[in-house]
């Protein structure tokens, strides 16, 4: 069985990619469930994992590919493992030393966003890929997503004649935010990250994917304003299942959790407990049980940016987590005409004719994997790990201000967002939180 890749014949069996995987949550498991569906293009060849009731999961839900699973890096690495690529889930403060040790052993790597704690350990990560001539990947899966693939192809045609401006807004969603920035361990910006680059990489990995542009100046302003222990309610107590006042608290564990039931899929649940047992304990003594005022969260709760891109282009971006809404749009003024995004419907005006045309992409509303887009850049990736092992060109140069083919059809180079073209959006990530803590625009980092 045979696929062509970047114009080149690739026998799957005889390139079949041996790869390994550090963590087993959420998007690790995603990742891997492409392995599943194309058992011919790769074999799992590990997968690390210290917490003991996923690494069990993992044992469980693996069974059949031997005895490949660890509970220490360390003890993998010592392995000197067969492999030919890693994927890296695990928690932010761990990917650049994995992410270096593993292109050290000369791996390619899918690493999930955001890269690493500061722009000088993105620069190291680039630099070692380099150096050794491997791949580093970054999970920047919207560019695969149906709906933004159309968006850049638009974009690409020109139809509309230049971008003037891109209006941008994320809307976090409040349950999300309670769940992931304020009680979960995306809260702590010295463990994670500044949540503009925990949340918003994405996003600004989008509008520069777009526009083809790098940034050149930004001023970005926000805080944390409402969940502190300054605006604690009376009667409120340090736990939801204590608390005299949860009923009426928007914010509320339980009404989340047990009443509502979301956020309930990433719960691990330890063989011969039950999900309802472990929510019941995590109520009255883990980290989603507390209180939204008396945690230990440092993020922001709300922020905006500002940015002129190098050919002039003027970019906002607003982070808003007071919402019910959980998604995003985007505005994009062009000379000729205006496209904007909302609700995964597309819409485009030509001010030369009137005329509107619509995508409309809302029955992929609800749509696993990111429609499809997880197992994409998967499979993107495999590919490319592919064809480095065969000699093919893999397109590696830095692609900063992408080519636009005349088929309006993005390039591969364009799309797969290797490190080399993807760094700009965590760029301007560390330039946005910069001038938030300084209050100056920012023009460099």
């Amino acid at each position: 069985m045979a696929f062509r890749y970047q114009g080149v014949i690739m026998d799957k069996k005889r390139q079949k990619i041996r790869i390994a995987a550090f963590g087993y949550g959420n998007r690790v498991k995603k990742y891997l469930s492409f392995l599943d569906a194309e058992p011919e293009v790769a074999e799992l060849a590990g997968i690390i994992e210290p917490d003991a009731c996923r690494l069990q999961e993992a044992r469980q839900r693996h069974s059949s590919c031997g005895d490949i699973f660890h509970a220490s890096a360390d003890t993998f690495f010592a392995s000197s493992p067969d492999i030919d690529a890693v994927i890296i889930g695990t928690p932010d403060d761990t990917h650049y030393g994995l992410c270096m040790e593993s292109l050290r052993s000369g791996w390619h790597v899918l690493l999930e966003k955001p890269a690493a704690q500061t722009m000088q350990q993105c620069r190291d990560i680039a630099d070692l890929a380099l150096k050794k001539g491997v791949s580093v990947v970054l999970c920047h899966v919207l560019r695969y997503h149906p709906l933004y693939k159309c968006l850049k192809r638009i974009m690409d045609s020109h139809r509309y004649g230049d971008i003037v401006s891109v209006n941008h807004i994320v809307n976090v969603g409040i349950d999300r935010t309670c769940h992931t920035f304020v009680r979960g361990p995306w809260s702590d910006s010295r463990s994670a990250n500044p949540m503009i680059l925990s949340k918003c990489c994405h996003d600004l990995d989008l509008i520069v994917w777009l526009t083809g542009q790098t940034a050149d100046k930004v001023s970005s302003f926000g805080s944390l304003k409402w969940f502190c222990g300054s605006n604690a309610p009376e009667g409120s107590a340090a736990r939801c299942v204590d608390c005299a006042i949860e009923r009426e608290c928007p914010f509320s564990a339980i009404d989340l959790y047990i009443r509502r039931k979301e956020w309930i899929g990433n719960f691990d649940v330890p063989k011969g407990s039950t999900l309802e047992t472990v929510l019941e304990e995590e109520m009255r003594s883990g980290r989603y049980g507390r209180c939204v005022y008396g945690c230990d969260n440092d993020v922001v709760d709300h922020q905006v940016l500002s940015m002129k891109m190098d050919n002039g282009i003027v970019v906002t971006l607003s982070m808003d987590c007071f919402t019910m809404k959980d998604g995003r749009i985007t505005d994009i003024k062009c000379v000729f005409g205006e496209i904007t995004v909302q609700d995964n419907v597309i819409r485009a005006q030509d001010f030369r004719t009137g005329e509107e045309q619509v995508w409309d992409f809302a029955s992929l509303a609800d749509s696993p994997l990111h429609a499809g887009a997880d197992h994409r850049i998967v499979e993107e990736f495999l590919g490319f790990v592919r064809a480095a092992k065969s000699g093919a060109s893999t397109n590696r140069s830095p692609v900063q201000t992408p080519d636009r083919p005349e088929s309006g059809e993005s390039s591969h180079a364009d799309d797969l967002p290797e490190i080399s073209s993807s760094l700009e959006s965590h760029r301007i990530c560390f330039m946005a939180e910069e001038s938030r803590l300084s209050g100056k625009t920012v023009s460099t980092i």
